[in-house]
């Protein structure tokens, strides 16, 4: 579809993928899900792998394909999974990124 992004991000388990999504007023947006579960994780040689990766040089190699997109394509956003810090600070319902 216009705007959105299928990203194969193996690595946490097969056939794991991310999304890229493009808004008109936020800009791009970039949904890691898994692939970057925390806003630690950034850098691929550094970040953790957890005992649910199930391919850790999967999970870098993901991490590397990620954060090149998100500078190749201005991402205003990196939205990880399991970030609570993050999420704290999230736009919730009703608010929303356009």
């Amino acid at each position: 579809m216009p705007g959105i992004r299928l990203i194969e991000t193996g690595g946490h388990v097969p056939g794991h993928q991310s999304v890229l999504i493009h808004l008109a007023q936020t800009g791009p947006v970039l949904l890691a899900i898994d692939a970057i579960p925390r806003t630690t994780d950034l850098d691929a040689e550094t970040r953790e792998i957890s005992a649910f990766d199930m391919d850790a040089a999967s999970v870098r190699a993901s991490t590397r394909k990620l954060t090149g997109i998100a500078e190749r394509e201005n991402v205003t956003l990196i939205i990880c999974e399991h970030d609570r810090e993050q999420w704290e600070h999230l736009k919730k319902a009703p608010e929303c990124y356009m």
